[in-house]
């Protein structure tokens, strides 16, 4: 398998470039194992290949390290990255090899954590999207406590301290019934409630009747 065709199997995601500076910096026997990587394999991204194998706590620290290493070798214009460098102090060498021995760890290993990143922000966006048609449904006497907890969340998402700030100053009032045994007609008076405090967030200090002024 000549190096530019493992090279271009390789480069999915982050940007070809940067798999690309990392290929050419490793060396030794990890950088042979990415370069005989099945294109297949190569190709994969890493929840594809996670949905074979889970990587383990070694794996994790090892990708870590990598990535690390090869930001350095960006900026210093270092050329040469050591498997020691990689994984001293995460594994022995000889766990290393056995590491390299298995295609679907290694294509694992470079794939950029950046990618995490953006799993997890899809992640919450499917999760917000799943939250908002909840909400957009009318509670019934099983969902009326997640519906309501829903609410109050989005609303301390949204108003920020403000909420939190008017429960302060009614702190007095009488503590409402548990969300998990409300009610759908408690749930309209919760909201109504909470909708109330929300109009009169400008004044949020408690006032003092023996004030002269």
């Amino acid at each position: 398998m000549s190096f530019n065709h493992s090279m271009t199997a390789l480069t999915t995601t982050p940007p070809p470039s940067t798999r690309e500076f990392a290929l050419s910096v490793i060396a030794g026997e990890f950088q042979q194992a990415a370069l005989n990587l099945p294109p297949d394999i190569a190709l994969m991204s890493a929840l594809e290949i996670e949905n074979i194998r889970n990587p383990t706590e070694i794996d994790f620290l090892l990708r870590k390290r990598l990535w690390k290493q090869v930001e350095i070798a960006k900026k210093t214009g270092e050329t040469h990255i050591t498997n020691r460098s990689i994984f001293a102090g995460v594994c022995s060498e000889q766990n290393f090899f056995v590491v390299l021995k298995n295609p679907h760890r290694v294509a694992w290993l470079l794939t950029h954590p950046t990618e995490d990143l953006e799993r997890m922000k899809y992640g919450l966006s499917l999760g917000m999207k799943n939250l908002v048609e909840f909400v957009s449904k009318t509670p019934n006497e099983k969902t009326a406590g997640a519906f309501l907890k829903a609410i109050e969340l989005l609303m301390n998402r949204v108003h920020g301290p403000v909420v939190q700030k008017v429960e302060a100053k009614h702190a007095h009032m009488k503590v409402q019934s548990p969300i998990s045994t409300a009610t759908p007609e408690e749930v309209i008076a919760r909201l109504d409630e909470l909708k109330s405090k929300l109009l009169t967030t400008k004044d949020v200090t408690p006032s003092d009747d023996n004030d002269p002024t």
